[in-house]
C-alpha cells in the first residue's frame, strides 16, 4: 500500500484500531465480576445497617432451602491471585486441599502458615426476597441470593420475614423474639 493509499484510507485505520481496542486490545475499562443476582447488605460508615428479607422455602425437588459451597482465594507464589470454587463443592477431591495436607503434614511451620492462608471458605446461599433495604431501596421487591457465611443465621431458619441488622461486623438476625449473633 502506498503512502498516497494510506492517507486517503485513514477512516479504515482508526475503524480497525477501534474493533481491535473493542475486542479487548489495548481497553483501559475496568471490568465488574459482581454477580447482579447476590444481594449484599449496605453499611454506613460505622459499619451499621439494616434490611427486612424473606428467605424462600426450598425449590422442588430440593431437601434444604440453601446450598453450600467452598471456595479459595489466595495469593501463589508468583503474585497472582488464585480464585476458584472448591472442587470439594461438588464431592471430588480438590488439588488445592490436597497441597494444603501435604504442607500441613510437613512439619514445617512455614508450610503450615501457606497452608492456613490457601484454606478453603465455607459459604452459605439461599433464595430471598428483598422486602425493605433503606439504604438502597431499589433493590426493595426483587427476587435474589445472598451469600451467607455465618451458620448461625442457617441455624436460626424461619420461613417469614426476617430483619437483618448488622453491626460492625456483626449480625443480628431478628424475628419476633429470637436473635442471634456470630
Amino acid at each position: 500500500m502506498s503512502f498516497e493509499n494510506l492517507k486517503r484510507n485513514r477512516d479504515q485505520i482508526s475503524k480497525l484500531v477501534q474493533a481491535a481496542e473493542n475486542a479487548g486490545g489495548g481497553t483501559t475499562e475496568k471490568k465488574n465480576y459482581a454477580d447482579e443476582r447476590i444481594w449484599k447488605p449496605t453499611v454506613d460508615k460505622a459499619g451499621n445497617g439494616y434490611a427486612v428479607l424473606r428467605f424462600l422455602p426450598a425449590t422442588e425437588g430440593q431437601e434444604l432451602p440453601w446450598a453450600r459451597y467452598w471456595d479459595h482465594a489466595f495469593k501463589g507464589p508468583t503474585g497472582l491471585w488464585y480464585i476458584e470454587n472448591s472442587l470439594t463443592s461438588i464431592g471430588q477431591a480438590d488439588p488445592v486441599g490436597e497441597l494444603n495436607s501435604r504442607l500441613w503434614n510437613s512439619g514445617i511451620e512455614s508450610d503450615k502458615d501457606r497452608a492456613r492462608d490457601q484454606k478453603r471458605r465455607l459459604h452459605y446461599v439461599v433464595n430471598m426476597l428483598v422486602l425493605q433495604d433503606p439504604s438502597n431501596p431499589t433493590n426493595e421487591g426483587k427476587y435474589s441470593f445472598t451469600s451467607l457465611v455465618k451458620r448461625s443465621l442457617i441455624r436460626s431458619w424461619k420461613q417469614c420475614n426476617q430483619s437483618l441488622m448488622m453491626r460492625k461486623q456483626s449480625i443480628l438476625l431478628i424475628s419476633g423474639k429470637v436473635q442471634t449473633s456470630s
